[in-house]
């Protein structure tokens, strides 16, 4: 077994042990010793997060002494990574949940460089010579059924879920230097040079249907940690994409557009069905119900 496993491990049996020791459990009516009731029960609200960074502080903490900085062991997804995640108990075991995604970057990158049309005498400017700005967007939503059961404070659950994306992705260049004869004639541009204006990779759908399993140990009232995975059937479609390309012919410059190829893809799998189109979705959370 990995050093790091037996770590997470043991952080798993201290934190336990360190509740347990404060709280001890009335299973009769599933209270701690103050009478709060330890799982979440009909009318709650529950908001789930990724319990990685979590794990890694506790890693941290047992070598804090020598700030190892080293990761936890976690599966190689995070379903709930840039996502809001909530579930809403209809009964003590029935409960409906949710995902929301809306996540958005855009960056701009710009380029200097010694004046191209710098005449020979003395030192070149540097200038601005080119600036891309590229914005994506994925946006999307998954809502679903969970049935639970279990004993004291460890539940097992499962349920399926529906999800729905939307995505786009678009690069936008803009140039200081025209293409022009003095271009031409400074020897920075000759003929049958382009340069590309626009890049939109067009928009993308995905469709997905998931079954998942998981458990939940509840290491103190209405506050859980769980693990979960599941088995996915999705769909994704690229839409055609567009295109500007800017070309020298050695007199006249032109702007030609084009469009791209669309895709679309099946896939089915443990967590890389469905699930791979949302960035995967077995995960370790961190829960906590009100």
């Amino acid at each position: 077994m990995k050093m790091k496993t037996v770590k997470v491990l043991a952080l798993g049996c201290m934190l336990t042990s360190g509740v347990m020791a404060q709280e001890e459990l009335n299973t009769s009516v599933l209270t701690s010793k103050k009478g709060v009731p330890i799982l979440p029960q009909q009318g709650d609200y529950a908001l789930g997060f990724d319990a990685t960074p979590v794990l890694n502080f506790g890693l941290n903490a047992v070598n804090i002494m020598n700030d190892t900085g080293q990761d936890a062991e976690h599966p190689g997804y995070a379903g709930i990574n840039q996502a809001l995640f909530a579930k809403y108990f209809l009964q003590d075991n029935l409960a409906v949940r949710a995902r929301l995604g809306v996540n958005t970057l855009n960056t701009t990158e710009k380029t200097f460089g010694d004046d191209p049309l710098y005449d020979g005498s003395g030192t070149p400017d540097n200038i601005l010579l080119s600036t891309e700005k590229t914005g994506t967007s994925m946006y999307f939503l998954g809502a679903g059924l969970e049935w639970r059961r279990g004993y004291n404070r460890l539940q097992g659950y499962y349920g399926g879920e529906a999800l729905i994306g939307f995505g786009t992705d678009r690069t936008n260049t803009s140039y200081e230097v025209s293409y022009n004869s003095d271009a031409d004639d400074a020897g920075y541009i000759s003929a049958g040079d382009t340069r590309t204006l626009v890049q939109n990779n067009g928009a993308s759908l995905m469709l997905g249907l998931r079954g998942f399993v998981g458990v939940e140990y509840f290491v103190a009232p209405k506050i859980s940690l769980g693990g979960e995975f599941g088995w996915g059937l999705g769909y994704s479609r690229q839409g055609r994409g567009k295109t500007e390309v800017e070309s020298w012919d050695g007199s006249d410059a032109e702007t030609v557009e084009g469009q791209g190829d669309s895709s679309s893809q099946v896939s089915l799998g443990v967590d890389q069905g469905a699930p791979a189109l949302f960035g995967g979705n077995a995960f370790i959370s961190l829960n906590f119900h009100f």
